[in-house]
This record gives structure tokens, sequence and C-alpha cells, in this order.
């Protein structure tokens, strides 16, 4: 189609847990309506609303009276009961513009009614959106502040016990050194790992039609991958488009696929008054996937990500080594591990989750490919419009070698470039009744330095 017009224990880490979804509105106990959560938002700008539901539910927010599944979006509480999206209203309204926020937690079906006004000046009874400041939970805990002596001299295991991300190479990639010492060398909070299943969402292997982006080839024997980007904030035009941005291994010729990264996605969403007022409305979050033992995308539901966030994500498989008393460690990166490590690090808010899933014994995990991406994940089976993320940079794009115990930069002999293309396909008489070829240009990546690209929305789909 044409572009539209106008993240203090091994143990606990290893207990990650997927929960699927229910479904949120069937089979569920007596409805209970909340109190209604009432702001002003400002019409033409993109504002953050955190809104207190029920800790670690699963919910689903749509105009009110309105259950089309076009007119609604998922959300999963936090911890503390928080669901995050964004906001940003078409115009300015006289008019109140009402949703529900319907959370179930045990069966049970909770309402959150939500009022937003599209006006400029917030009122008594009306307020603006309240800021969304991290605080401390009770009892977490917090990584302590490196020294820079001690971040340069620790050596790599010891960084992972501790739960810090593996530090780059200081003269291969100085510029990544750097982030990573801005990220280790303040206090950090480590979040909840549990995770959410959604499994209407699958991030899949390679194809001209869902990946853009660069994969090194060779030498082919990447134990981790890693880079550092600014969440990119998406844009709107009509209906619902998806976009997600991750690091991961393997996932071009191989059935196995090991990725984290962050999710941007978008919809248009009427009011529920005539003339129905118009409402964008977007989420930002974390996720993983290790095919093919988790089927669809696992969502990190205490991990806060907002557009412009600096994000640092790795990705790596590891064997246990032990350290002098005898406690079991993770060793060096290495292909086909016992386990991945899912490290994700947002350095403006100073949080990250570490996330340890076991490698099934039918998963092979090699390490042929190490890859840097931005995709239309497969929604439903089938691929999405693409949502508009104007330009990302990805930073610091290194793989670990594991023959060397070194970084390699994305821009190495054998990289490949892949665009994303949306495809054309018409009938025929062969055996499988249709041919498909490359249609319009979606979006593609560009080279800036030997470790930093650009990637460049073209259209939806």
């Amino acid at each position: 189609m044409k572009k539209k017009i106008s993240r203090i224990l091994l143990v606990l880490i290893a207990s990650s847990s997927v929960v699927g979804t229910k479904n949120f509105a069937q089979n569920a106990a007596a409805t209970r309506i909340a109190p209604a959560t009432r702001f002003t938002v400002v019409p033409k700008v993109s504002l953050p609303i955190a809104m207190k539901t029920i800790p670690q539910a699963a919910c689903t927010l749509h105009p009110e009276d309105i259950h089309d599944s076009e007119q609604s979006l998922k959300l999963f509480a936090d911890d503390e009961g928080t669901v995050r999206f964004h906001v940003n209203p078409a115009e300015a309204s006289d008019q109140i513009i009402r949703f529900s926020v319907d959370c179930i937690v045990d069966g049970q079906l909770t309402v959150f009614p939500l009022e937003l006004r599209p006006n400029s000046t917030p009122g008594p009874d009306m307020p603006a959106p309240p800021a969304d400041i991290a605080k401390p939970r009770p009892g977490g805990f917090i990584r302590p502040a490196l020294s820079e002596e001690e971040a340069l001299h620790l050596r790599p295991e010891e960084l992972l016990q501790r739960h810090y991300p593996i530090r780059p190479d200081p003269v291969r990639g100085p510029d990544a050194l750097a982030r990573w010492l801005k990220a280790v060398t303040k206090r950090s909070r480590l979040v909840s790992s549990r995770l959410v299943a959604r499994p209407e969402i699958t991030h899949s292997a390679a194809t001209s039609y869902n990946w853009s982006g660069f994969a090194l080839t060779s030498p082919g024997q990447f134990g981790a991958v890693t880079g550092d980007w600014s969440v990119p904030a998406v844009g709107y035009e009509f209906g619902r488009t998806y976009s997600a941005l991750w690091v991961g291994l393997d996932g071009m010729g191989t059935a196995d696929l090991v990725q984290a990264g962050t999710e941007q996605d978008a919809a248009q969403i009427f009011g529920n008054c005539c003339p129905a007022p118009l409402i964008r409305i977007s989420t930002y979050y974390a996720w993983t996937q290790f095919l093919p033992q988790q089927a669809s995308e696992a969502v990190i539901p205490n991990f806060t990500v907002n557009p412009g966030d600096e994000i640092i994500t790795q990705v790596s498989m590891h064997n246990d080594c032990q350290d002098s008393s005898g406690i079991p460690l993770p060793c060096f990166p290495v292909t086909n591990g016992k386990y991945a490590i899912f490290n994700v690090e947002n350095v403006t808010r100073s949080e990250f989750a570490v996330i340890q899933i076991p490698r099934a014994a039918t998963t092979e995990v090699r390490g042929y490919t190490a890859e840097w991406i931005m995709e239309r994940p497969t929604i439903n089976g089938t691929l999405p419009d693409l949502a508009n993320y104007g330009i990302a940079y990805v930073n610091d794009a290194y793989a670990w070698v594991v023959p060397s115990l070194s970084w390699i930069n994305y821009a190495g002999a054998d990289n490949k470039q892949i665009s994303m293309y949306q495809p054309s396909c018409s009938k025929t008489t062969g055996i499988l009744g249709f041919i498909c070829k490359r249609g319009d240009l979606l979006s593609e990546p560009f080279p800036v330095t030997s470790t930093q690209f650009e990637l460049v929305w073209r259209n939806y789909k």
C-alpha cells in the first residue's frame, strides 16, 4: 500500500516465568468498577500516562462501550499495578473522551474508567497527567555504582555475577566503553524479571518482508551481541502500526533465534461521542523471545520504556563456571550454551532487567549470525503496517566472537545489509497458485560509522 497520507540472585533470576494472558472479559467473575481517572491532555502532543490499576493485571484499553478489537490496546500492569501508555489527541475539543481499562487478575474483572479532556488548560477536577518518576521498591536490589577503576579491571565473569553487562573492548570500541561506563558507574535498580507471553505477537526468522538492519555471518561463532539506542517515538496515520528494535543471535536460515529489544506500537482510536474525537495512543515496552522454545513475544512489564530513553541490550549464551567458593556463575559467552541471558538496561531511568532462560534440549544456538534489526512483528499470523519510527540510530553494534574471546563490530567484511519491503503478490497458474516479489520499500539501514548505523522509515506497507 502506498504511504498513507496526511533485566540478587541468580536463583531468583533463573526462576523467571512466562505468564500467559487470559481472555480479558470472558469467564471473569462479577465486574467491579473503580473510580474514574481524569486528566486534561494537551492536543497534538504525545503525553505519557502512568495509570494505577491492579498489580500484575492483564488489561485492555478501549473506548467506553466499544469493544471492537481494532479499537483496543493490550496493557500489562507492573508489580505495583501501573499501566503505561502515551496519548495524543488530534484536536482540541470541549468533549470529554471516555475510555475503559478492563483489568483481570485471577478471573476477577475490574473496570477502570479513564476520562480525557483535549485542552491546553488543566483544571482542578481534571489535572495534567503527573510525571512518572522511577521509585525504589522497598527491599529491592540496587546495583551499586562501580568506580571507573573497578569497571575497567573486573573480569567479565565477575561483572556478569554482579549483574553488570559485559564490558566493551576499550581499544576496538572507545565510544561503546564510554556509554557502558555511563551505565555501570551509577546506581541502578533491578526490576522484577517476570515475563508475560503475548501469543498474538511473534518475532520470526529473517525475510526481506519483516527485517531491516544488519547481520554478521562471519566468522559464524557468535556467543553474544550488544547494541545501544534511543527508543524512537512512533508517529501516527491511520489504524494500527507496529515496530520492534532488537539485537539477536541466529534466525537467518536456522530454526533458533535468541533476541531482545523494545517495541514501539501505535493506534488511532475514536472517542465515544458525536462526532467521534480522534485520539492517538502509543505503547512502548521491552520484550524477549527464544525460538523455537518460546513461540511468542514475552513482555517485561516491570521494565519501563519511554521514547527517547537510552537502552543498552545484550543477548548472550553461557555455561556455568564456579568461583573460589564453588558458587556457579556465568562463564564467557559460548555457542550453544546451557542458557541465554537477556540484559536490558534503561540508562535514562537507572533501571535494568536480567533474565535467564535455559536452552531446551532440542534447541541449538550455534551463533551462526548476529543481528541488529528493526522488525515489523507478525501479528496473529500476518504482517501489519510498520509504525512510522522516523529515523533510529543503533550505536555500539558489536558481537562476541567465541574463538577469539573478543568483540567485532557490525561492519565486518561479511555483514548483510537488509532492507524491508512489502510483498507484492499475484495469481499464477503454478503449483502454489500465486507468486510474490518485492513491492514498496518500508525501511532501510545505512552505515554511519563502523559501530553505528541508522534505520530510516519509508512506508507503512
